[in-house]
């Protein structure tokens, strides 16, 4: 279903995701600024990867609370695209508030950080324990809102109510969430340098075989790159199903809890 429903717009983010790491100006690394076209095309890279990442999210949240709702063999591949396309608006939403929250927090960090390094007088161990401090927020900001997408289809409330929902959710169980999330992300980490392992060892064996500095536009290694892109992203349901498990055990941990206090107010 994942490559039935998102294979064709993956293969297309790694097509342009290597055209775009072609497109860098070697002048940049002179510190000059690019041009217009540089920014542009950074532009449609990432109001794509911003569809995408929906699209991915989307669907896996959309067959997962199906899952749990139906049961397995009891639904479609039709019917995960329609409770996707249902709640398509909302996942759009949650992933601009979302990252409308982390611009926030990183304005915050520049600004705050900026004003801190121009002061001579201030300690450098007050700033760095600062700079770790703002590290800390970011990372504890993303646990919860990691399961975002989980909210917004299988309790199917607004970009807003998700966002608190996942804030609520991981309230007494935030260490463990990140710990399951610090386990998922080093094994996909690890899956996904496999997928590197081509591209990188090309240029190597090119260089000991004698032919010479390898072309970023050669045939041989434009593959090799669309390959180790194409199976990161193709990778991505280990991260969203492993996140959607913890979800649905936190929220059978909250939904239990509600019960138990319902039957202490009637009692």
């Amino acid at each position: 279903m994942f490559a039935l429903f998102t294979g064709v717009p993956i293969l297309l983010m790694a097509g342009i995701s290597v055209w775009f790491m072609n497109l860098v100006p070697q002048d940049m690394q002179a510190g000059e600024l690019p041009g217009a076209g540089f920014w542009w095309a950074f532009a449609f890279i990432m109001v794509f990867s911003f569809f995408i990442f929906a699209l991915v999210f989307g669907t896996t949240g959309a067959y997962m609370s199906l899952y749990v709702r139906e049961g397995a063999g009891n639904f479609q591949r039709k019917d995960v695209w329609a409770h996707f396309l249902q709640n398509l608006g909302k996942m759009l939403g949650v992933l601009l508030l979302g990252g409308a929250l982390f611009l926030a927090i990183a304005l915050v960090v520049g600004v705050v950080l900026g004003f801190l390094a121009s002061a001579d007088a201030l300690p450098w161990y007050l700033v760095v324990f600062l700079s770790l401090l703002f590290v800390g927020l970011m990372i504890y900001t993303w646990v919860p809102l990691s399961m975002v997408h989980m909210v917004v289809f299988h309790e199917e409330l607004s970009a807003f109510q998700a966002l608190g929902k996942v804030f609520t959710l991981v309230r007494g169980a935030w260490w463990q969430t990140f710990g399951v999330l610090f386990v998922l992300m080093i094994i996909y980490s690890i899956l996904g340098m496999i997928f590197s392992i081509p591209m990188m060892a090309y240029p190597v064996f090119q260089e000991l075989s004698g032919a010479g500095v390898v072309e970023s536009m050669s045939l041989v290694f434009i593959a090799l790159s669309v390959f180790s892109v194409l199976g990161r992203f193709a990778l991505y349901p280990i991260l969203l199903v492993g996140i959607g498990v913890q979800y649905f055990s936190l929220k059978a941990g909250s939904d239990n809890d509600d019960l138990l206090r319902k039957v202490e107010a009637i009692s």
